[in-house]
Order: structure tokens, then sequence, then C-alpha cells
């Protein structure tokens, strides 16, 4: 029996520092295939921002249907457990970096969810742009 997943639910934190904010689109890659996390009217990725995006039942997100883990090409848990699972920015100008402070993602099938993340608990921050890198590789918790 396949275990489709339906819900992805993300969350990513933007530190306070200095020129955290980024104006770039961000990505979630899981399961071999990247979704687009944007939320309709979303300015940016402001200092300090707290935001929570739904994808598959529930979604929140732009474009529902093509950002969609059951679409398409539906996504297992095994897809999810065999391939790398990150976040990745596409900035705009050279001088757009963001600083994050933590990323928590789950991901629901059926009975099951599996749990992944990023600097929690952590101290420190970190950048990502043009000046540091584009990708954030996230681990199962």
């Amino acid at each position: 029996m396949q275990r489709i997943v339906r819900k992805i639910t993300i969350d990513i934190t933007t530190s306070f520092a200095k020129g955290a904010g980024t104006e770039g689109e961000v990505f979630l890659g899981l399961g071999g295939r990247e979704f687009r996390l944007y939320i309709d009217e979303q300015e940016d990725f402001e200092a300090g921002d707290e935001v929570t995006y739904e994808l598959g039942e529930g979604a929140n997100i732009e474009n529902r249907e093509r950002n969609d883990p059951r679409m398409g090409m539906p996504i297992s848990i095994d897809d999810v457990l065999t391939h790398p699972v990150y976040i990745r920015l596409v900035s705009h100008k050279a001088s757009d970096d963001w600083n994050i402070a933590n990323v928590r993602a789950r991901i629901v099938a059926e009975e099951e969810t599996l749990r992944y993340g990023a600097l929690e608990g952590s101290q420190d921050n970190i950048w990502l742009g043009p000046q540091s890198g584009s990708w954030l590789y996230l681990r199962r918790t």
C-alpha cells in the first residue's frame, strides 16, 4: 500500500538580524519535486516574520493545484525518505541575502507524520543568498 502525502506544513522564521529579509522566491524540495512557497499577496520575507505554508489538504499557498503533493506525480512517504528535504532561495539581485532563524516541516500521509527541521534550538541563524549559498537541507527530527 502506497502511503501518499496528503498535507505538508512548513513553518519558516526569518531572524531579526540587520538585513535579514529577502524579496527572493523560496522553494521546498521534497520527495523528488519542488514546490513554490508563496501565499497570495505576500510581499516578501521581512525580519522577524513567522510564516506557515500549507500544501495539499487545506492549502494556503498560491497556485494550490500546481503545488499539491497529491497531483501530477503523487509523493509517497517512501519518496520523502529517499530524497533530500530542503528549502532553496532564488535571489533576484546580488545583494538579496536572507537570514533564517528556524524551519520546521511536517509531512502527513494517512496515519503517518514525518518531521524535518533546521536550526531549531540553535543559537545561530543561517544566511542564504548570492553571498552564502542558496540551499538549506532539513534533517529528520
